[in-house]
């Protein structure tokens, strides 16, 4: 594993550029995730959900004073009809389509557009429907820039010939707009000279990955097909996919069994920020003191008292991660506060923070405040606030926390993280997790894993060295409760992340 197998796709071609368009599809995808877990995905069809993917400047909305005009170069299609968007006297240059005429629901969407420098070598394209997921691309270099939001689970430019890249953003939402900026500075929106660059071909799939380019215009258009075998392995015309057995084989990790809930630490509650990205005005913010405007952002102008907050928004014993831009700094610093536990951390830098803590209050107070002493002089925006492991998979002894999706220890003493599982008393599991960034051990018999509860069940990392994959297999006990980490020896300070549980099968099967 992983293993992947894939029907027939026949594709034409636009213009003999080499880019091309679906006609008909055959595929069938299967995909293995490191969690173990095997999802067969039966695809008869892709849909681009964006009405007008061409004439950009027509269908699309420009931003203000932003300038776009159609059929202003030669698009990848070998035709005049690629549209040119410009700053015209204003911050940032942006165009964006809002009407779908419903929020498309939360899934995974990958939207794709292609694009071209003009006077400028660096975009950014995003999805919006209560968060923010964006990246930035450098159109100069055909590379990925600095920007990429952590909730973007894929992102990829691809050279389509000619200067032209395609782009693609994947990130699990609800999508009410798509949008794409130009900037002759990377990650950031303000332009200091009359940016510009070309785009063509918008695209937004409800999938996990970039499909090829499906034109519409005026209505979304789904192309499908009958499925056809192609393979003596996969059974592509039905449903009942039957794996063959292997005599030969010893046995098998059973597939989709993962029993660990948040295995790999990077479930997400909803957006609990209201107008994060300031396209309501002030909607939702409470600003304290004289000195915050905004206008498509926040705007201080602030000595060290002043802030900008939204109350109700935490909760509790809660963590949370929160993410913000930084658009500029003219002087001082930005602190983030949290109701009574205070301040949190300051920024001096421009670019995409992030910041996780738990919280401790009961006004639920999310706060941006110049620092103490100096103010800010500066803007931000994208402002996002979700909790860390919504559903409670996992509880935390002292110095265990999770961040950046992983399982994060600090100077950790005698203490767990665990979960609560279904295991069968006598029943035969295999274990297994990573480690990295650890601290030299003290002891052998220091960090436990796995440990359910029984001591015949547990093993112990290594003194020296303790960074890698581990691998355990074990009998329960019966006990339900999966423990990781208890130091029993001096402290540990490292990272752990995709943890598996999952039951072992004898019987004999080729998967």
């Amino acid at each position: 594993m992983p293993r992947l197998g894939l029907g027939s796709l026949e594709l034409s071609s636009l213009g003999g550029t080499g880019q091309d368009v679906v006609t008909t599809i055959d595929d069938f995808f299967f995909e293995s995730s490191t969690s173990g877990e095997v999802n067969p995905m039966l695809t008869t069809s892709r849909t681009n959900l964006i009405p007008y993917s061409e004439n950009l400047a027509t269908n699309w909305t420009s931003h203000g004073s932003t300038s776009s005009s159609d059929n202003a170069g030669t698009s990848p299609a070998g035709t005049n009809n690629a549209t040119l968007v410009q700053k015209n006297g204003q911050a940032y240059a942006r165009i964006e389509f809002n009407n779908f005429g419903t929020t498309l629901s939360s899934n995974t969407y990958t939207f794709s557009i292609f694009a071209k420098k003009g006077d400028t070598d660096f975009i950014k394209i995003r999805t919006d429907g209560g968060s923010v997921n964006e990246v930035s691309f450098d159109l100069n270099n055909g590379t990925v820039g600095s920007l990429v939001h952590a909730s973007v689970i894929n992102h990829s430019i691809e050279d389509a010939g000619n200067g032209w890249y395609r782009c693609s953003i994947t990130a699990v939402n609800n999508i009410t707009i798509v949008r794409v900026y130009v900037s002759d500075v990377d990650a950031v929106y303000s332009n200091t000279n009359n940016a510009s660059a070309f785009f063509w071909g918008a695209q937004l799939e409800q999938d996990g990955f970039i499909s090829a380019y499906i034109p519409t215009s005026g209505s979304t258009v789904t192309v499908s097909t009958t499925l056809n075998d192609t393979s003596n392995v996969w059974d592509f015309d039905s449903t009942d996919i039957m794996l063959e057995a292997d005599p030969e084989d010893e046995g098998f990790w059973e597939e989709g069994s993962n029993l660990v809930l948040n295995h790999d630490y990077e479930e997400l509650g909803s957006e609990l920020i209201t107008n994060g990205d300031f396209s309501n005005g002030s909607t939702g913010w409470n600003t304290i003191g004289g000195g915050i405007t905004i206008t498509d952002k926040a705007n201080f102008n602030t000595v060290d008292n002043e802030s900008l907050a939204q109350d109700g928004v935490l909760t509790n014993g809660k963590t949370y991660k929160v993410v913000f831009d930084i658009l500029s700094v003219d002087s001082g610093n930005i602190s983030v506060w949290a109701s009574v536990n205070g301040y949190i951390q300051t920024f001096t830098t421009t670019g995409t923070k992030e910041v996780y803590f738990t919280y401790e209050g009961t006004d639920g107070q999310i706060r941006f405040r110049g620092t103490f002493g100096t103010g800010f002089v500066g803007s931000i925006d994208n402002v996002s606030v979700k909790q860390v492991d919504p559903n409670d998979r996992w509880t935390l002894g002292t110095g265990w926390s999770i961040e950046d999706g992983k399982l994060v220890g600090t100077s950790v003493s005698t203490q767990f993280a665990q979960q609560s599982l279904t295991l069968t008393s006598g029943t035969s599991y295999e274990v297994t997790f990573s480690i990295t960034g650890a601290d030299t051990l003290l002891n052998n018999n220091s960090f436990r894993y796995p440990y359910d509860g029984a001591v015949s069940n547990i093993n112990y990392l290594p003194k020296d060295s303790p960074d890698g994959t581990y691998t355990n297999v074990f009998t329960s006990t019966g006990s339900s409760i999966l423990y990781l980490g208890y130091i029993d020896a001096g402290t540990f300070t490292g990272t752990i992340d995709n943890v598996t549980v999952r039951e072992y099968a004898i019987q004999p099967q080729d998967v």
